[in-house]
């Protein structure tokens, strides 16, 4: 078990797991023109350290429940409490959904992270887990 855990880990924080975060928040930088001191590059690695340990806590997830309910549906939970945690820190610690997106109303984060990072978990990382980990 803790073979396949660590495993979920290395496939969470691979830059294929990590790769919709860091597209749109590359593409919302540029098109802002490049400003200085908005986009923290320096904790950026927050993004893979927390894709692995949620993965790893969605493949322990799956491992202990896989015969009551669907990897997808367990992966898109997970993905969906990854997408309120990454998207309160974007919102009460690095404030950029006034920064970034110019967001008027700055709790909007949260209602497009948490569907999108449970897609991001059931159509990108889960296949990923079952290649890899669940075989």
């Amino acid at each position: 078990m803790m073979k396949e855990v660590f495993g979920g880990f290395i496939v969470g924080s691979s830059i294929i797991s990590c790769a919709v975060t860091f597209l749109y928040m590359f593409r919302a930088y540029y098109r802002l023109g490049c400003p200085k001191n908005i986009v923290p590059f320096d904790k950026f690695w927050i993004v893979p350290l927390t894709f692995g340990v949620f993965n790893s806590l969605n493949i322990f997830v799956q491992l202990l429940f896989f015969e009551q309910f669907s990897p997808y549906a367990i992966a898109f939970i997970i993905g969906a409490l990854q997408g309120t945690f990454l998207s309160s820190i974007g919102h009460f610690y690095f404030h950029f959904p006034r920064k970034l997106f110019h967001f008027k109303n700055e709790n909007y984060v949260h209602l497009i992270a948490i569907p999108l990072y449970g897609a991001i978990y059931a159509l990108i990382v889960q296949p990923l887990n079952s290649i890899y980990i669940l075989r």
